[in-house]
């Protein structure tokens, strides 16, 4: 199993083509890399792909502290460095959003160019704050079993629940989840900071793809980081929720191929 070292804890990660360029994809909250599997099909053709179970979730150990999205940031960096991977093309949904903005801020050198899919600048809201609270009690106390329906909910949109068979893989992945590193990676994720102000600085070809069905990261989220991100474009992908590359992996993959091309 690939594992690697960094900043004191183990991470899972895993490799597919032998392309110059490399292609590292950050996955959200509650999944792991695998949700990259529809992208990683036809990238690696072109490309070296790297996926990485973030710490705490996945394969990847439960860390005892470092959930914080400058913590993970630090991890990708690591990973990059140790793997001779970059500059890389950073792909991250949402929560593996959260961290490409902090390396294209703080890591420029180690990137060629960033996508974000299903994210956002802003901190999360008093009342997504609140719901990520009463969500992670219940894990904490209960294990994940009784909050996969309403995450389900949150990760994907309505037309994806409808297909059984992805709906049933996918719930497995939720509830596979270790309990104290699902608490630990979502208290990373609403105690962050939020970046809107700072997006500017960002110097980067940047594609930026929003799930017109997506209620946990709203299509003007996207449009927020697109109007601040000088050059940067914005692609909606219609009738998608919250996780574009698993809904909709034909329209993502065309985006990827003509933007990474």
């Amino acid at each position: 199993m690939p594992e690697i070292q960094v900043n004191g804890t183990t991470l899972f990660y895993e490799e597919h083509g032998t392309g110059q360029q490399t292609v590292f994809m950050a996955h959200g909250l509650a999944l792991n890399g695998r949700m990259y599997h529809n992208q990683v099909m036809p990238l690696r053709q072109r490309f070296r792909c790297i996926t990485m179970d973030f710490r705490g979730q996945g394969r990847s150990a439960v860390a005892t502290t470092g959930y914080d999205m400058d913590t993970l940031a630090r991890d990708v960096a690591a990973v990059l460095r140790k793997l001779g991977a970059g500059p890389c093309h950073y792909i991250g949904l949402s929560m593996g959003g959260f961290v490409g903005l902090r390396l294209a801020l703080r890591e420029p050198a180690l990137l060629r160019s960033l996508t974000l899919i299903n994210t956002g600048a802003e901190p999360d809201s008093l009342s997504e704050r609140i719901r990520s609270v009463a969500l992670t009690t219940i894990v904490r106390l209960f294990g994940t079993r009784p909050v996969a329906a309403p995450a389900m909910r949150l990760l994907f949109g309505p037309s994806f629940r409808h297909d059984a068979e992805q709906r049933r893989r996918w719930h497995r992945e939720v509830l596979a989840n270790n309990r104290t590193g699902i608490v630990r990676a979502a208290a990373g994720v609403r105690q962050r900071a939020g970046l809107l102000d700072q997006i500017a600085e960002i110097d980067l070809p940047t594609l930026i793809i929003a799930g017109e069905e997506d209620h946990t990261m709203p299509v003007y989220r996207s449009r927020q980081m697109q109007e601040r991100i000088a050059g940067s474009e914005l692609v909606v992908i219609p009738g998608a929720g919250h996780n574009c590359c698993l809904e909709a992996p034909d329209l993502v993959n065309n985006h990827l191929l003509r933007f990474l091309g």
